[in-house]
């Protein structure tokens, strides 16, 4: 009962905090997820709703996590549904909305959202609800570029202000006024609106809407070709210090628009690879991909740059050359003609020539590429052989344990037990009553030996339940704690897919015991994108990855890894414990 009261004083401490988002900190967080634990275990749903809307808030201001943070809304949506708690369930949903529109995805899904919400604000005067929702709207159809129904919704939004007289919702609605004036041509009155709204920002102090306000007043001057003017609004160390990830990357986009307009190429390249730096921060590009993507896009950029200043100098040599022909004898100009020409011939073979050495070189390494690939897929081929038969004969000796010395224990039990109903007297025998024991220890170790080698459940009723068993076997083991999390795993494996991953998670939880000594081991399967992903983190001891050893432990899950054509990635340092994520292809996609 004490230990009730400690929780529910500790959730009337946090709430304040995380519902309102004024202070969010790694300690909040792991607040919220003990009083989620707890009320889990005691069956208590009350206030399950708020907890995981409060945590979905603090994963992403702490982490910027939107997919966890999405699970725990959707979370959060389902038990004030079973609540009936029909605001909170609104709430979740437009928030849910507002990150679909954020990530520009589920326009469709995000709008019936939202639609459903604003009849429910409306019916009960929840105004500032109903004027957020029009906003998200707003810039849903903007992102459609379908530019009156996204004014028509911020119209309304701007209307419910004039009740509520949110200043920040006003703000927000202004940023998207002045964007649909800029998309639909009238720059002039775009750049007059974000002028005011900026004024009104530095009022107020919002140093978030002071940096978009100045991103878009640069935009829509560059827009107007004012690029001097354009370039003023751009405070470097304002936005790098205030501005978002996204802020910071339009901040360089921006920046090296206008250095290229100046022809500073070195100057615009520089700003280009921040630009790119932030943008792969955000959308999580590899470092190849990164640096490929941004020599591309800036070399596709500068020549486009050059084609138009060439065609400007072809233009101006045109009419030199045509002042220069009335000046000259006509025997000066046919010796020029065929200079020029001759010049051009040289030219055009000399680029034919390099063009043909480009193709030989890009063919080269195409074939290359092509022994490359074929020789990883006959590894790889050779690696499934070796498994395969790994698993058959697993499955061989499990079925001659089970069948041969399993059923000769039991055959050997029965005997015991009924050597006891003719001499009763053994009851009192000491050395009768340990053998008894060391029986049925035998024959729990075979039971144990058989199902690690051939897991019947895998078999008979999926990957799930043989994952769950396998977990609740561990269990044993009182140094550690164990959790499994399935999280929008809702189609179906190939069975051979599925022995690689029970077997993976299997050597995984097995290295984690022996050697990590955690007292806390998490597993998470889900599918993303596309990706059947699985996660194992422990808090052990962790280890020096650049001194490390791998036993057969390891090198077992890189070879089904690879089989599944898969990614492995180890994250781990010394007493910091480890982390282990595999993404899997889906061919056949979740469990």
């Amino acid at each position: 009962m004490l230990r009730f009261l400690f929780i529910i004083l500790i959730l009337g401490t946090i709430l304040p905090y995380s519902s309102g988002q004024e202070k969010v900190s790694i300690e909040t967080l792991e607040t919220i997820d003990s009083i989620i634990k707890y009320k889990l275990k005691e069956g208590a749903t009350d206030d399950l709703s708020q907890l995981y809307y409060d945590r979905a808030n603090a994963k992403l201001t702490l982490f910027s996590e939107t997919g966890e943070a999405l699970y725990d809304l959707q979370t959060a949506a389902t038990y004030a549904r079973y609540n009936e708690d029909t605001l909170s369930y609104h709430q979740c949903n437009t928030r849910i909305a507002e990150l679909y529109t954020a990530q520009e995805v589920y326009y469709d899904d995000a709008i019936s959202k939202l639609d459903e919400g604003i009849r429910y604000y409306n019916v009960h005067e929840e105004y500032d609800l109903e004027a957020k929702s029009y906003t998200i709207l707003s810039r849903i159809y903007e992102n459609r570029q379908e530019y009156d129904i996204a004014l028509n919704n911020i119209n309304k939004a701007l209307k419910l202000n004039e009740e509520i007289k949110d200043t920040l919702l006003q703000l927000e609605c202004n940023i998207l006024v002045t964007k649909l004036f800029s998309m639909n041509g009238n720059v002039s009155k775009a750049i007059e609106l974000a002028e005011n709204n900026l004024k009104l920002s530095q009022l107020l102090k919002e140093d978030y809407f002071i940096t978009e306000n100045l991103l878009n007043l640069a935009e829509f001057h560059s827009q107007a070709s004012e690029y001097k003017k354009g370039s003023a609004y751009l405070d470097e160390q304002l936005i790098k210090r205030k501005g978002t990830k996204q802020q910071k990357a339009r901040l360089y986009k921006l920046l090296s628009d206008f250095s290229l307009e100046e022809y500073d190429l070195s100057k615009s390249f520089d700003q280009y690879k921040q630009y790119i730096v932030y943008r792969d921060s955000i959308a999580q590009l590899s470092r190849k991909e990164l640096m490929n993507s941004m020599a591309y896009e800036f070399e596709t950029r500068d020549k486009e740059r050059e084609i138009v200043r060439l065609e400007k100098d072809s233009e101006i040599a045109a009419l030199t050359l045509k002042q220069q022909r009335r000046l000259v004898w006509i025997l000066f100009a046919s010796l020029l003609a065929g200079l020029f020409t001759l010049f051009l011939l040289i030219r055009f073979y000399a680029q034919k020539i390099k063009a043909n050495q480009l193709l030989a070189e890009k063919q080269s390494q195409l074939d290359q590429q092509k022994i490359k690939d074929m020789s990883n897929d006959f590894k790889i081929r050779n690696l499934e052989s070796m498994i395969v038969g790994q698993e058959e004969e697993r499955k061989r000796i499990s079925t001659d344990l089970h069948d041969s010395l399993g059923g000769m224990l039991s055959a050997l039990k029965l005997q015991y037990d009924s050597l006891h109903l003719t001499h009763k007297e053994l009851d009192q025998d000491e050395d009768y009553n340990n053998i008894n024991s060391l029986i049925d220890t035998a024959c729990d170790e075979v039971r144990n030996i058989a199902r690690n080698l051939k897991p019947a459940a895998l078999e008979k009723i999926g990957l799930k339940a043989a994952l769950t068993d396998l977990v609740n076997r561990y269990k044993r083991f009182p140094n550690a704690d164990i959790t499994l999390h399935f999280h929008k795993t809702d189609k179906k494996l190939e069975y051979n897919t599925k022995v690689h991953v029970y077997r993976i998670i299997q050597e995984l939880i097995n290295n984690a015991i022996k050697h990590s000594q955690c007292k806390e081991l998490d597993i998470q399967i889900s599918s993303l994108n596309d990706e059947f992903v699985i996660m194992v983190e422990d808090d052990g001891v962790g280890f020096d990855k650049l001194n490390a050893t791998y036993g057969h432990g390891i090198e077992n899950i890189r070879s089904r890894v690879n089989i599944l054509k898969g990614d492995l990635q180890i994250d781990t340092q010394k007493n910091k414990g480890t982390s282990v994520i595999i993404h899997i292809p889906q061919y056949a996609a979740a469990v």
